[in-house]
């Protein structure tokens, strides 16, 4: 997809989806059967809202950055964000807490599960 749009190795794509999609799949084995499915099921799911949504229509790369960023979210809850982190939270930690980020999204995650009254593990 970076063919296409070109934002370099600061972009989106490659720093922060291919980044984390690598690392999912670098501790996939920490994960159990309910975590791997969720794996099997998010990366697909970005990819396919990537290419639907965000790719062919975006104006720049700040803006598939955004638009990408606030797909996450809802990709995650479909996948069944809730019960994979209640338990997978080491391994999710593992992935998405070894790099720096503002943990917005962690938060919005962490919202939806609570609002939608799911089993949570709040680390």
């Amino acid at each position: 997809m970076e063919n296409l749009v070109h934002c370099g190795p600061n972009g989106y794509l490659i720093n922060y989806g291919f980044h984390f999609c690598s690392r999912f799949y670098e501790y996939y084995q920490r994960f159990d059967p309910i975590g791997q499915t969720f794996i099997d099921c998010v990366r697909p799911g970005l990819l396919d809202y990537l290419k639907a949504n965000i790719l062919l229509n975006a104006t720049s790369c700040a803006e598939i950055e955004q638009k990408a960023f606030a797909s996450h979210s809802n990709v995650y809850t479909n996948c069944d964000f809730c019960q994979a982190f209640a338990s997978n939270a080491l391994a999710f930690s593992d992935v998405l807490w070894n790099r720096e980020s503002d943990g917005s999204q962690m938060s919005n995650l962490n919202n939806n599960c609570l609002d939608n009254k799911q089993n949570l593990i709040i680390i």
